[in-house]
């Protein structure tokens, strides 16, 4: 699916169960697409982005937070002191623009 044909194309931060298994599948069935992964392990996200057929992998949260052709991004809920991006990015709507995180 070409960026012309969806409405959002999303960033997740997730190569979890409950990422892969639930809320990747949810997006990719909806008028969006999942464009990357976002993973602390560039390998994990590889492997996730071949294994569901999304384009971009990225090892690092914070390249793909600021990745331009990244409309919005989300994270597949976790416990929150696992993760530092809690109020950067959004489980629930609304989902933010990656350019308002840092008013968040």
């Amino acid at each position: 699916m070409g960026s012309d044909d969806v409405d959002t194309r999303f960033g997740v931060l997730s190569t979890a169960r409950i990422g892969r298994e639930s809320v990747i599948p949810a997006i990719q069935r909806s008028d969006h697409e999942v464009a990357a992964i976002g993973s602390r392990d560039a390998d994990r996200a590889r492997a996730v982005t071949n294994e569901l057929g999304i384009e971009s992998a990225y090892g690092d949260y914070e390249a793909m937070l600021t990745e331009a052709a990244i409309e919005r991004c989300i994270r597949a809920p976790r416990r929150e002191r696992r993760s530092p991006w809690p109020a950067r990015t959004d489980w629930a709507e609304p989902f933010l623009p990656p350019a308002d995180f840092g008013r968040v």
